[in-house]
């Protein structure tokens, strides 16, 4: 069955969802990363074996690092969009152990966690008549009921400053708007948390503030990549723990005055270091 407004192949969540009754919103995620690694295709490493626990009362967690350094690798692990090819991800879902080598399991998974992605949008939104039919045709896709979907839908355009351009088609948002609109998507199953890789990515300094000033207040916490160190820094962004990784390793743990201060003596070493070849 086609639906209005979204059309395109379907991701593996998309088809479990489409299979499948309404999900119940989930309350609380905790997610602990038990030796988990990824290595690609082609050998490269993404991430070595990683311990690393997020709890749902952790507040908003931040990931930089340099490009390379395993930063997307992780977080697509983190947000269920990878499955890791060494170790395990556990998500405890409202208190119940959930694995996405079940398939029972990875729609409660996708569901409470809402990924943000820019990319999904861009390819699968195209043909939607407007942003509000897009957002319509997404949710009926996952059996959200038609009354409920119209109350979701304001909802989500409103958090996310959308309101006064639902009716626009995607080819006429800039970017600033398309960055809100996937934060509004990543939402529609009312997640109890939030993953994103680079939310702000090409954005400017103000685009950057509005996008960013929208994510963190939509009340679930939020973990990010990001190369800004002043967002980390921010305190109306209210982050409370930062993970520095190098060289698909995590190699700090802590907060955001200290993260900053070690990824500044990081970045230092390794110009030194370059400069002394």
């Amino acid at each position: 069955m086609e639906a209005h407004g979204y059309n395109g192949p379907m991701s593996v969540f998309d088809s479990l969802f489409h299979s499948r009754r309404h999900q119940t919103p989930a309350t609380t995620v905790d997610i602990a990363m038990h030796g988990a690694g990824y290595v690609y295709s082609d050998g490269a490493v993404g991430c070595e074996p990683t311990d690393l626990r997020i709890a749902h009362d952790g507040g908003n967690v931040a990931v930089i690092g340099l490009n390379g350094a395993g930063k997307s690798t992780l977080i697509r692990m983190i947000g269920a969009q990878e499955s890791p090819t060494s170790g395990v991800v556990d998500y405890i879902i409202d208190g119940e152990p959930r694995d996405l080598s079940r398939r029972a399991d990875r729609p409660v998974i996708a569901s409470a966690v809402g990924y943000v992605d820019l990319e999904h949008v861009r390819s699968h939104f195209q043909r939607a008549k407007s942003l509000e039919d897009a957002l319509d045709g997404y949710l009926e896709r996952h059996h959200v009921p038609p009354a409920e979907r119209a109350a979701r839908i304001g909802d989500l355009l409103a958090a996310f400053d959308l309101s006064e351009v639902r009716h626009m088609h995607l080819d006429t948002l800039d970017g600033e708007r398309l960055h809100l609109l996937a934060m509004a998507v990543a939402c529609c199953h009312l997640p109890a948390m939030l993953v994103a890789d680079e939310p702000t990515r090409g954005l400017d300094e103000i685009s950057s503030a509005h996008v960013a000033q929208r994510l963190f207040r939509y009340g679930k916490p939020v973990v990010f990549t990001t190369h800004d160190v002043e967002l980390i820094a921010d305190e109306r962004y209210e982050i409370r723990r930062v993970l520095v990784m190098d060289e698909a390793h995590i190699v700090f743990d802590g907060d955001p005055k200290h993260a900053t201060d070690f990824y500044t003596q990081l970045i230092r070493s390794k110009y030194q270091s370059m400069s002394s070849r």
